[in-house]
């Protein structure tokens, strides 16, 4: 994980060798995301003991993204650019998606699946996928 930087530069040195620095970059993702799962099954001491490694993966992964430019956005920014950009291509409204998101959340909670149904599936044509977690409901726009 910590030479992936190194890695991806002399990749990068080596006559611009993109496709073996975007494997490099590949490698530190793998061995980032596996350290994320078991950070996430961790419980207790091991959860103590793994914390640290997830850092320091999440810091490889930063470092050996951004010899390429890669990952300079927050997920935030990124996350709300990408959504803007799918509501554009697809000519959709944000508010409009929340007012029916909310009359759908509405008819679920008056039992009126019927509506809550027709209304997911007008949100599903337009290209919006409905998540539905406990308490509470997003959207997401579909590449």
């Amino acid at each position: 994980l910590t030479e992936g930087r190194e890695r991806v530069l002399t990749a990068l040195d080596n006559d611009l060798n993109a496709p073996q620095a975007l494997a490099v970059v590949a490698d530190v993702a793998k061995a980032a995301n596996d350290v994320a799962l078991t950070a996430k099954k961790a419980k207790g001491v091991a959860l103590d003991l793994v914390r640290p490694v997830a850092a320091a993966a999440a810091k490889a992964l930063r470092e050996t993204c951004s010899a390429l430019g890669l990952m300079q956005a927050d997920s935030e920014n990124y996350a709300s650019r990408c959504r803007e950009r799918r509501l554009k291509i697809r000519n959709l409204d944000s508010a409009d998606i929340d007012a029916k998101v909310a009359a759908r959340s509405e008819a679920r909670t008056n039992k009126d699946f019927a509506l809550s149904d027709a209304i997911r599936a007008l949100l599903t044509a337009l290209g919006v996928e409905v998540l539905d977690a406990t308490g509470t409901t997003s959207w997401r726009v579909l590449v």
